[in-house]
């Protein structure tokens, strides 16, 4: 159980670099605007709130001591 846990964290950690990393690619080629790393750094910081923050914060709050 505790091995499935950890692929699985590295698996969203994988796929977090490798989103942010196309992202920037296409963008970068598409546009050619400064405003491509702060468009990506917000889609990251979307991911981490959905992915890491909130699944934290509600098994902290939704667990008994």
């Amino acid at each position: 159980m505790r091995l499935a846990s950890r692929l699985t964290l590295l698996g969203l950690v994988l796929l977090l670099a490798t989103t942010t990393a196309s992202l920037l690619l296409i963008l970068r080629v598409a546009t050619h605007d400064g405003f491509v790393p702060y468009l990506v750094a917000g889609v990251v910081c979307w991911y981490l709130l959905c992915w890491f923050v909130l699944p934290l914060w509600t098994r902290y709050r939704h667990t008994s001591e």
